[in-house]
């Protein structure tokens, strides 16, 4: 069974999340590593700063603040590595919670989970369900009654009045 074109794009919300986790943490590092005095970098820092962690600007963004934007990153790349996982595991069950709980935790971190959303909205649908599940499309066909299911009227035990 070929792979819904639905899941594809769970998967492909799932790469976009792990790349914009993975950009995040190089902002937050380059943030750490070299303060900017001006310009455009200062700007960038300042909005890292207030974005990723409890920090007012780039000045004050100091060890402390890195470990809480670190914390914010990773648990925001774990939801997606555990879709993935599913997906290729084929865990119908797992993929939703993954996706369930990462809509929790997005919202505990005070932002908009707009992927997550629309990532849960297509692992709910019909076609997932079944290639993760493993069953194939039936028909919508009558069953047929079976030898063993019909038993001949005289073969039958008479009714009791």
């Amino acid at each position: 069974m070929n792979k819904p074109a639905a899941l594809k794009v769970v998967v492909a919300i799932a790469w976009v999340q792990l790349v914009m986790g993975a950009i995040a943490f190089a902002v937050a590092v380059s943030c750490v590593m070299g303060p900017a005095e001006h310009g455009f970098w200062l700007g960038l820092q300042d909005g890292v700063a207030r974005g990723l962690s409890s920090a007012r600007d780039a000045r004050s963004f100091g060890a402390e603040q890195f470990g809480e934007a670190t914390a914010h990153v990773v648990i925001s790349l774990i939801f997606p590595l555990g879709v993935q996982y599913c997906i290729r595991a084929r865990k119908r069950g797992g993929l939703i919670a993954f996706l369930a709980v990462g809509i929790v935790v997005a919202l505990g971190q005070r932002s908009i989970p707009l992927l997550t959303i629309i990532a849960l909205v297509a692992a709910c649908r019909k076609s997932v369900s079944e290639y993760l599940g493993g069953r194939e499309k039936r028909p919508n066909q009558p069953s047929e009654p079976t030898a063993m299911s019909v038993t001949p009227p005289a073969a039958q035990e008479p009714r009791q009045p």
